[in-house]
């Protein structure tokens, strides 16, 4: 009974969904995401405005 108990515990791990994708933290992500790629559309509006060439390619990472 005690090997069958450990047995399901290890499927219960192996196919259980990874938290970090639960959909609670997914709107999270999101939000997360767009304000990255916002902060770096304005960054890059700022320097076109002002003339300057935004190659910095460690921006982009």
């Amino acid at each position: 009974m005690f090997k069958i108990i450990i047995i399901l515990i290890i499927l219960l791990h192996i196919f259980a969904p990874d938290p970090a994708y639960a959909p609670v933290q997914d709107s999270y992500r999101v939000e997360v995401l767009q304000a990255r790629v916002n902060n770096l559309l304005r960054y890059k509006l700022k320097c076109i405005l002002k003339g300057w060439d935004p190659v910095d390619e460690n921006i982009w990472r």
